[in-house]
């Protein structure tokens, strides 16, 4: 069976790459890169990378955080821990600076701690559309996926 990690890495690399991504790790290992505190804090907008002076240089990039109203100096003063956590985490330099916009955040979608669960009493009800599947097999994939996606899972263990 193939799984569909290979098909979404291809199919969401031009919007990952728009907002600076190179991928979609950065996002999706947030809480276990900055911590707990920090990601329910803030969540990743984008990544400006600058041109290099001289050839041969690696491009630095600046963070773009979007934080959680009224918590935008919380974040500025760990923007330091921030940028060497993640650079600790790319194996190189790549961030040079962070910028901390504050606003209105999804800031729940990202910052998932690890090990959380969703269990069908606190999931959301199934849609119309995946209620009313015939097909089985069919139906339990998509709500294998659907909490996946939830709990923040990278693969199913049937797969």
């Amino acid at each position: 069976m193939e799984t569909l990690d290979k098909h979404f890495r291809t199919l969401t690399k031009a919007a990952f790459e728009k907002h600076g991504f190179q991928s979609a790790d950065l996002l999706s290992h947030w809480a276990v890169i900055v911590g707990d505190d920090v990601a329910a804090l803030c969540v990743p907008e984008r990544i400006a990378w600058s041109r290099p002076k001289q050839p041969g240089e690696t491009p630095a990039g600046t963070l773009t955080l979007r934080s959680a109203p009224g918590r935008a100096l919380d974040i500025q003063y760990k923007a330091e821990v921030v940028r060497d956590r993640i650079n600790a985490y790319l194996g190189y330099a790549a961030i040079a600076k962070v910028k901390v916009v504050a606003g209105q955040a999804a800031i729940g979608a990202v910052a998932t701690k690890a090990g959380t669960t969703v269990t069908p009493a606190t999931a959301a009800p199934l849609p119309p559309a995946m209620a009313g599947l015939e097909d089985d097999a069919l139906k339990q994939a998509l709500v294998r996926l659907r909490e996946g996606i939830l709990t923040g899972k990278t693969r199913s263990p049937q797969g």
